[in-house]
């Protein structure tokens, strides 16, 4: 039986009787306490005014609340203070803290404490003006701005970027939109600032098997990274330096085994301005050691073009997506990597080895995809023609009936078509068949493959029937000066609505098809899309949607 507890000590007496009627009996003490933290809300930011009579504006931590609550404690009986669960119920602000005489930006923690003393808080602003009455002195050019634009190595604006601003007076962060620039005004001179950028989200944004490929080069010494930030890139690990852990903590990232980089961020970032060093004798840069934020000493003037590179970690080939006008990019190309394995019947419990081969398995450097295996247990994995280990294999999805697989050499590849690449032994859990339980797809980890001359889709035929799933590829050619051929691979068939978008978003073109399951085609005229440039083209299903960049020359 159960029953519920206030809060307090209570004696817990417990009777016990076995199968003959034997009883004995136990207590102890127990004692129930509040031990959760209330949930702050704050309102984001409030201004107020300097009072003309007094030269000074009280505000109570409470004006700054907007909806606080706790499990245990009424709304009511909820307590607010600045600073600490300990600090002042209010505070006041003078001329003094309005430095330019007309308003300035204070940045306050409000903290919310419940009658049993936990507390938690959250973070906002207020905005002290010099009202009507201008109490306070306007000094003209005490303030100034420092301001700059965040953007990737190839220029491209990087958003949701918090850029925090320290010094002696409290600054609210700002965050970036898809523009990438960011602005902290009036600031009072003659202060020192110290501007940091972070972001910390989406760690798989860019990174594919092809980055193992290319730091994998990097390190034997078979073709050298171009440019320190993509040396800053490869650094995985946060170990200043490029090593085969790199390789193993990014591949676990793409097998879905992390869901985040345990000992680095998502991004980096280094001032525009920083010029990297060379190290004697090479032509590989070394970046270790760079700055990670601006500083400015002694504001005078305004500081404008204060600008950063950020690096998103992992991704080495510049195939992230930094700003929200740019969609999801599908990376398939217009072919596909074919596997192929042999259709048998498994009854419940039976075990059976399955041998991928592949048809068109040349120059190969690398894949990767996901593999649904609906009613099927993975036993072990076998290499063959390539040096394939459990290593290659991330299990962490077998829950929603899935494993994902990446593999990679620094040397392309070629396999015969009779050759087993690798295989694995499963075990069914039911009766089924293997060509309607196994499906090579982008499930978790995207399918995709490369060769020496750039990237592929994934295939897998099993027996004489093909496993169809989702994919847009590269238009070909690229760029395209009259017309550019679009594909795109359905698991089935369904309307599919093709758009073109210029780099501002804005509707170019829409077309309208039925597609059918498997690969599909759509020819792009120039006379249908304007003038030279870049466009981004879209396609959506009811199930699917992916978006690629192209590019139209004169």
């Amino acid at each position: 039986t159960s029953t519920s507890l206030i809060a307090g000590k209570h004696r817990l007496i417990v009777i016990a009787e076995d199968n003959c009627g034997n009883e004995d009996t136990t207590s102890c003490i127990i004692e129930v306490k509040d031990c959760k933290k209330p949930t702050p809300y704050c309102y984001n930011g409030i201004a107020t005014v300097i009072m003309p009579s007094s030269g000074s504006v009280v505000v109570w931590a409470i004006d700054l609340n907007a909806g606080s609550y706790d499990n245990c404690t009424k709304k009511a009986d909820l307590k607010y203070t600045f600073a600490s669960a300990t600090g002042a119920i209010s505070d006041t602000f003078t001329c003094a803290d309005v430095p330019n005489g007309v308003s300035a930006t204070v940045e306050v923690d409000i903290y919310v404490t419940d009658a049993a003393g936990n507390s938690d808080f959250c973070r906002t602003y207020l905005l002290i003006q010099d009202g009507n009455g201008n109490k306070c002195e306007d000094r003209a050019g005490v303030a100034a701005a420092i301001s700059g634009k965040v953007a990737t190595e190839s220029t491209e604006p990087v958003e949701n970027v918090v850029l925090e601003s320290k010094s002696s007076n409290a600054i609210p962060a700002f965050k970036t939109d898809s523009k990438g620039t960011y602005s902290f005004t009036n600031l009072p001179m003659q202060n020192n600032y110290s501007i940091t950028p972070k972001r910390d989200d989406d760690p798989t944004n860019g990174v594919s098997t092809i980055d193992l490929v290319l730091i994998q080069k990097h390190i034997l010494g078979v073709q050298s990274l171009t440019s320190a930030y993509k040396v800053v890139a490869a650094d995985v690990d946060r170990s200043n330096d490029v090593s085969a852990v790199d390789l193993v903590e990014l591949r676990k990232l793409i097998l879905t085994v992390y869901d985040k980089l345990p000992n680095n961020t998502s991004w980096r970032f280094v001032p525009k301005s920083y010029n990297f060093p060379v190290p004697s004798g090479s032509n590989i840069q070394n970046p270790w050691g760079f700055p990670e934020k601006i500083d400015v000493t002694g504001l005078t003037k305004d500081e404008l073009n204060r600008d950063f590179v950020g690096i998103k970690i992992g991704d080495v080939n510049g195939t992230v997506v930094p700003h929200s006008l740019l969609g999801a990019e599908a990376r398939e190309a217009g072919a596909s990597l074919r596997f192929r394995t042999e259709d048998r019947q498994l009854k419940a419990g039976e075990e059976a080895v399955v041998e991928f081969t592949a048809e068109n398995f040349n120059n190969i450097e690398g894949y990767q995809f996901s593999i649904a295996m609906k009613g099927l247990e993975l036993k072990s994995v076998n290499a063959g023609a390539l040096k394939i280990t459990e290593g290659n294999f991330g299990m962490t999805k077998l829950g929603a009936g899935y494993v994902t697989t990446s593999w990679n050499e620094s040397k392309s590849i070629s396999v015969n078509s009779k050759d087993v690449l690798f295989s694995i032994r499963v075990k069914a859990t039911k009766a089924l068949t293997l060509s309607e339980s196994l499906i090579f797809n982008s499930k978790y980890t995207k399918a995709e493959a490369y060769n020496t001359t750039g990237s592929l889709g994934v295939a897998l035929e099993v027996g004489k029937r093909s496993v169809a799933g989702y994919a847009l590829h590269q238009n070909t050619p690229n760029p395209f000066k009259s017309t550019t051929m679009i594909s795109y691979d359905l698991a089935k068939s369904d309307k599919v609505s093709l758009k073109i978008t210029d780099v501002t978003g804005k509707l170019v073109r829409e077309y309208s098809q039925n597609g059918q399951k498997g690969y599909n085609q759509m020819m792009i005229n120039r006379t249908d899309v304007g003038g030279a440039g870049v466009l981004y083209y879209t396609i959506e299903t009811k199930d699917y949607t992916a978006t690629k960049k192209m590019i139209l020359v004169d």
